[in-house]
């Protein structure tokens, strides 16, 4: 059912008076020469109802605030706001009756804020909409506003002369038919609704076209095999590589059993080793000890060949008193010596009691022993030095003869195949990532299905909602004679009211859901 939106009054505060005007009747026709204030009238109409309002110069220099008593069918309110400054930015909503504040409301949107359009829009019974808009390529959905209503409500006189509710306006041109279309009940909120779905599944078409274009395009690239080859090519790859490394798991068996024949060889080779490493240590410690036996002996022979040379220095130069130096031959008879001192050596001359040859030869007979001892244990370490040797010897050909047994074992046997499988497991590893390969393509090639099912169901979506818009509009067609039925109706209202008067404007405007 329609509801009207008409304003009751219009007070205008200034610094020194406040006039209230009042329009009672149906309709009302202002009328007046150029400059009485026709327009600016009007402009604090809209003003008042929160838009952006065309104020002159002088109605902002000597008006303070404008307020308006407005009635939206039933509903009865009285909007205030101030000409300029911030408090500009919102309009004060008071009680009908005692002009109290009630409430401000904001002209802007903000989280959780009622705005006035909000408000108005609420008490006429109008549906808060947003519509199916694009711009630049995508889909944006626009919110309807009072503002946006307020067009049908209000033309300036140059709008009327130049277009009709902003019909040249092209980005207005969209919002502008949906209003007419709602006011007027042509389309309601399941029909913009549906509008605005078909805009998101056209956007949502474009992007999967796209991409179905953009992988599309990257396997006609990469590879041209279609998806059937790729298929056909992948099981034959699974199958060669499933041959391919039962062959390189039974080349491992057959290396694994003649390593298994080779443990008792490798144990063998490893015992000679160590007894050959320790017949070295051997070798090497009866070595030294042999040549410490060659020392001691050495030491004897020189301490019998001093004690001769002693002895027969006291038996034969004892007699001898000597002029010269026996070294140097130089001469000792200027050398002063003191009495019963040697005149080369100057110690105290060996008294006759001193020198015992008995104790002579008993030293020389130990001696004599000791050499024979140390020559017999000589003998003994020099055998098993000789003996030690032997044995080493023996033992390092063993290791050799074993390690070449092992050496010609291992290259005949099991060298041939380390070569096979290395060459089996290559070619494992090549078949792995071709198969890869194919597997990473074929993913691709699945993802094209799915954005070709996804393509198909947007496509039979979108025939869905236009066959729903298609039947939604044909309910609504009923309303399309309402547009006539008014305009006879509004001008036979103008005519019974003013006869013979040229409405200007009229602040009485029916307003359809």
């Amino acid at each position: 059912m329609a509801v009207n939106l008409r304003i009751a009054s219009l007070t205008v505060t200034t610094a020194e008076a406040e006039q209230t005007y009042r329009f009672d009747r149906p309709a009302t026709v202002i009328t007046g020469p150029i400059g009485t204030g026709k327009s600016s009238l009007l402009m604090l109409f809209k003003h008042a109802l929160g838009g952006s309002a065309m104020l002159t110069p002088a109605v902002r220099e000597n008006v303070l605030s404008v307020q308006a008593e407005v009635v939206a069918g039933d509903n009865r309110m009285v909007l205030r706001r101030a000409i300029e400054g911030d408090a500009a930015d919102a309009v004060d909503l008071l009680d009908p009756h005692s002009l109290a504040l009630e409430r401000t409301l904001p002209l802007r949107a903000g989280d959780g804020l009622t705005t006035l359009s909000d408000h108005l829009l609420n008490a006429l019974g109008f549906p808060r909409e947003q519509i199916a808009t694009r711009r630049e390529g995508s889909a944006r959905p626009q919110n309807l506003t009072f503002n946006d209503l307020y067009a049908y409500v209000y033309l300036q006189a140059r709008e009327i002369d130049r277009q009709v509710v902003g019909h040249l306006d092209s980005w207005f041109e969209t919002k502008r038919r949906e209003l007419f279309r709602l006011m007027f009940g042509l389309t309601d909120s399941a029909l913009m609704e549906l509008k605005r779905t078909k805009n998101q599944l056209l956007d949502k078409l474009k992007a999967r076209t796209a991409e179905h274009d953009n992988v599309s395009a990257f396997l006609a690239a990469s590879d041209p095999r279609s998806d059937d080859e790729l298929r056909a090519e992948l099981k034959q790859m699974r199958d060669t590589l499933g041959r391919a490394e039962a062959g390189l798991s039974s080349l491992r068996t057959e290396l694994e059993e003649q390593t298994a024949a080779d443990t008792a060889l490798r144990l063998e080779l490893q015992n000679a080793i160590r007894s050959a490493r320790q017949a070295e240590e051997e070798v090497a410690a009866a070595a030294d000890l042999v040549e410490a036996r060659h020392a001691v002996v050495a030491q004897v022979h020189l301490d019998l060949s001093r004690l001769d040379r002693s002895a027969t220095a006291i038996d034969q130069l004892s007699p001898f008193e000597f002029v010269v130096c026996p070294r140097c031959m130089q001469s000792l008879a200027a050398r002063s010596v003191e009495d019963g001192h040697c005149l080369v050596c100057l110690q105290p001359d060996l008294v006759e009691a001193d020198i015992d040859p008995a104790a002579i030869e008993e030293t020389r007979t130990t001696l004599q022993q000791q050499l024979e001892d140390a020559q017999r244990i000589q003998q003994a370490d020099e055998a098993h030095l000789q003996a030690a040797q032997e044995r080493s010897q023996q033992l390092s050909f063993v290791v050799s003869s074993l390690r070449r047994q092992l050496d010609a074992q291992t290259r005949d046997a099991v060298a041939p195949r380390f070569d096979a499988i290395t060459e089996a497991s290559s070619r494992v590893a090549a078949l792995k990532a071709t198969i890869d390969a194919i597997t990473q393509l074929r993913v691709s090639w699945a993802r094209v299905r799915t954005i070709e099912s996804d393509i198909r169901a947007i496509k039979a979506e979108r025939t869905r909602v236009n066959k729903a818009i298609k039947e939604k509009s044909e309910q609504l067609k009923a309303s399309q004679t309402l547009v006539g039925d008014l305009s006879t109706e509004f001008g036979q209202l103008l005519a019974g009211t003013c006869p013979g008067s040229t409405p200007l404007s009229s602040t009485a405007t029916p307003i359809y859901p």
